[in-house]
């Protein structure tokens, strides 16, 4: 839901209590916020990060949500 910017379908997720720090096991280990970031979707990065979305957490590859953002607008929001 979350790297394709479907915020409704995230915020009843994380409502109905999924872990806004899940990692992905069959994929890149990336967390939602990676997924949201890297697609450059903003309000759903918003969501995530106010759910307690942790910027920090880092993926397969080594690289965390800010690493992955693409813009200056993203980088300021990971960063807040």
């Amino acid at each position: 839901a979350c790297r394709h910017g479907k915020n409704e379908v995230a915020e009843w997720l994380l409502n109905k209590g999924a872990d806004v720090n899940l990692k992905l096991l069959y994929d890149s280990q990336s967390t939602p916020l990676h997924g949201a970031v890297y697609n450059g979707h903003i309000s759903t990065v918003e969501l995530l990060l106010a759910h307690g979305a942790n910027v920090s957490l880092k993926n397969f590859h080594g690289s965390t949500p800010i690493d992955d953002a693409k813009s200056d607008e993203m980088t300021k929001l990971l960063r807040r």
